[in-house]
Parts: structure tokens; sequence; C-alpha cells
């Protein structure tokens, strides 16, 4: 019974501090909050510091309720099996479970995504959190309420060009030149009116 004693306080030294490392080593799937307030804009890295509780002497102090916030928020996910964007559950963390996306883009054999919506200010770090978002940045109205245009995504492929083109392109130009004004006479005939 004597050897127990300090057998149980290590097992359950051990097991408290597998707790301790489970909570601070991020999920899979979530990048570590340094990482997130990475990815946040300048403005919104502001915003999310000031959203959290305050430690005071006296102890705890909620933060005061804040205004919901118009983000949009930039993130880069795999095919699946398919071949078609796979989705990111974000809408947990916006207003009324309301996000809305732009039609995803593929470059390379990722896509690219587009979300926006309203937040409150306390779940920005939770979206920056996750690992396929890349950035985060305030939707001002004022200032850039029109989305984004949408790059090309299949360009007309331009013929190559290639000596014969050239040779071409040459008889063309000595055939409008002969048929062209000299300098003299371009300066001496009046302009039409």
């Amino acid at each position: 019974m004597k050897n127990a004693l300090p057998t149980l306080r290590s097992v359950l030294f051990v097991l408290a501090l597998t707790s301790v490392i489970s909570l601070m080593t991020p999920k899979a799937g979530f990048c570590a909050s340094n990482e997130a307030l990475k990815k946040l804009h300048p403005d919104l890295r502001k915003i999310a510091s000031q959203a959290g509780p305050k430690i005071q002497k006296e102890g705890v102090k909620v933060a005061a309720a804040a205004e919901p916030l118009l983000v949009q928020v930039i993130a880069w996910v795999e095919s699946n099996s398919e071949g078609k964007p796979s989705e990111i559950d974000l809408a947990r963390y916006f207003i009324d479970s309301k996000i809305f996306g732009r039609p995803p883009i593929k470059i390379g054999d990722r896509w690219l995504r587009v979300y926006f919506g309203k937040t409150a200010p306390q779940a920005l770090i939770k979206i920056a959190s996750v690992a396929q978002v890349s950035s985060m940045m305030p939707v001002v109205t004022e200032r850039n309420a029109w989305p984004d245009n949408c790059p090309i995504e299949d360009p007309k492929e331009q013929p190559k060009k290639g000596p014969e083109d050239w040779a071409k392109l040459r008889e063309t130009a000595k055939t409008v030149s002969a048929q062209s004004l000299s300098f003299q006479e371009a300066l001496e005939t009046p302009m039409p009116k």
C-alpha cells in the first residue's frame, strides 16, 4: 500500500499533464492563435485583441458586447474525390449562420474560395485559426463594397508566330507603305474639314 500512493500520484500527474498539453496544442485543421493573428488585417487584429475578457486585479472583466463586423475571408481548399472544391464549415462563426461565398476559382491543384458575412469580434481569431483560411479583411462598404473582379479562368491561347508570319507582315508593311503618302506630301496635303 505504501508503494501504491506514489504510483497513483505519478499516474494522476501524467493524466493532468496530458490534458494540459492537449489543451495547448491546436486541433487538427486549426492553427495556433499567434499564427491566426498574422492572418488578420491590422484593423481586425486590433479589434480581436480588444474583444476578449480583460484580467484585472479584482478578477476577470467580461468585454462589452460589440457591433458585428462585415468581414471577407480568403481560403485555399483542396479538391475532393470528385475533383470539386471541398467545403469549409465556417457558418457556425457567423451571425445567424449566414455566410456567403463567391464561386471558387481553381488555381493549380487547389481552389481559392472567398467568403463574406457578419461576425462577432470574439469569433475573429476562431475563424482565422482554421487551417485553410489564408487571410481576413474587413469590408468597409464605403470603400470596398463592390466585389473584386474574377480572373479569366480560361484565357484564349495566342497562336505562336514564326518566320513565315514575319515575312507576311513585312510584305503587308511594304504594300501599305507604297500606298501611303510621303512625309513631305502629307505636310502639303490640306486636312479634310
